[in-house]
């Protein structure tokens, strides 16, 4: 789905009672966010959008590392 390098992140924006993630990474040029839940048998996607402007400055902080 995403093209090159990705990072994923622990969400915990909400106390939601499951453990969720936040992945971000580029498609199409444009950086995005996809939260999503894993367990054993899928993964499961919350949402996915654009990435905000924080979420791309982590994105490419991380990517340089």
């Amino acid at each position: 789905m995403f093209e090159g390098v990705t990072f994923t992140l622990e969400y915990d924006r909400f106390a939601c009672g499951e453990q969720r993630f936040v992945t971000l990474g580029l498609l199409a040029g444009i950086p995005v966010s996809i939260v999503h839940i894993e367990n054993e048998h899928e993964i499961r996607i919350i949402s996915f959008r654009k990435a905000t402007r924080r979420e791309t400055q982590i994105y490419f902080d991380e990517i340089k590392n």
